[in-house]
């Protein structure tokens, strides 16, 4: 079955947490926030101003992840 893409919702919350936990250390670097918080996924799953899509498997679990975040820090010009 192929994955799903959509725009992720606050029942995806857990499954954005696990996903962000998986990613290596060393790959973390790339993101503003700390995405191993809980937290972070509760509020990203939940701010209707980001663009946010997600691949996602048959179960629910997270395959591959997107976010357009306007305006952003100094990287406001980029995506």
């Amino acid at each position: 079955m192929k994955p799903e893409v959509r725009e992720l919702t606050a029942a995806d919350t857990d499954a954005l947490h696990e996903f962000f936990n998986a990613i290596p250390p060393e790959d973390r670097t790339f993101f503003f926030q700390d995405v191993t918080d809980r937290a972070v996924a509760e509020g990203w799953t939940a701010d209707e101003r980001k663009i946010r899509r997600a691949a996602i498997d048959e179960d629910g679990q997270i395959l591959a992840f997107s976010a357009l975040n306007p305006g952003v820090d100094c990287s406001a010009h980029t995506a």
